[in-house]
């Protein structure tokens, strides 16, 4: 029994004796010591004088210096420096150089068009591979999140020339498999209903490439793609290549091709039957 005048002795703990044991009242918020001797008592905290626990020695979470052991210099300062997070990111120079080449390569787009002939297959296949790193390089730095250390110039270079290869490829994909599951004899002949089953699983094959090269989160990787994926359609576009049938201009299109309707419709005087796909003959 405590005599008058005296306080509990978890309380004369706390000012009487050595304290290794750190304590935080859940009530106040208030932190001190006390002795270990009294680990596992209830006492009320010197602050608000609510109960509070002293927690056992076992519980006590013990927050080590970091280790020391390193090689020191003659005044015995740690000779080895930490390391620093490297941070990769799109700079000015890099955003106005993305900048002026894309201007440039709308510019060439457009003097192509007006010239009135379709590009040639080699210039496309080209410019799909050629264009594939800066855009996945910017795409990269645009999509990275904060908290997330980048790849460093080398290691970027190389995952953005293997997506690259990859995004280059779907495109020949999307050229010359037509070709042969429906006897087209160019990209103008894909029908609307073609292009809706062949862009879908382009999209699905890039973004996935992006994910897992880029070591990105899958949504992330289908916008990188997609970025890709839509400035490469427009530049095609807009230098006069007739990627389906619905973006062809119809004067140029075969007579054969323009009597056949796009999608579905029934067969009026005139219009040929349609092709049966070699896979199915």
């Amino acid at each position: 029994m405590n005599r008058p005048g005296r306080h509990p002795p978890v309380v004369e703990a706390l000012y009487l004796n050595p304290m290794p044991i750190q304590v935080t009242c859940p009530n106040c918020l208030k932190r001190f010591k006390v002795s270990d001797k009294f680990a596992g008592k209830t006492g009320p905290c010197p602050n608000c004088e609510k109960p509070i626990k002293i927690p056992d020695k076992g519980e006590e979470i013990v927050i080590h210096a970091p280790d020391d052991s390193g090689p020191k210099d003659s005044k015995g300062r740690p000779v080895l420096k930490p390391l620093k997070r490297r941070e990769t990111r799109i700079s000015r120079p890099v955003l106005l150089s993305s900048i002026s080449g894309a201007i440039l390569v709308l510019f060439v787009a457009v003097a192509i068009r007006l010239t009135g002939q379709t590009p040639p297959t080699a210039l496309l296949a080209v410019s799909s591979l050629a264009l594939a790193p800066p855009i996945i390089m910017v795409s990269y730095w645009a999509l990275l999140s904060d908290e997330i250390e980048g790849f460093g110039w080398r290691e970027l270079v190389v995952r953005a020339l293997i997506c690259s290869v990859v995004f280059a490829g779907l495109w020949a994909l999307y050229a010359y498999l037509p070709r042969y599951l429906a006897d087209r004899h160019s990209m103008a002949e894909i029908t609307g209903l073609e292009l809706a089953v062949y862009v879908p699983l382009m999209i699905a094959i890039g973004a996935a490439t992006a994910t897992i090269v880029m070591e990105l989160e899958a949504t992330q990787g289908m916008l990188l793609y997609l970025f890709y994926f839509a400035i490469t359609f427009l530049l095609a576009w807009v230098s006069g290549v007739p990627m389906a049938r619905p973006f062809a201009d119809p004067t140029t299109l075969p007579e054969e091709i323009r009597a056949t309707p796009d999608v579905g419709g029934s067969e009026g005087e005139g219009t040929p039957p349609p092709k049966v796909p070699k896979l199915l003959q």
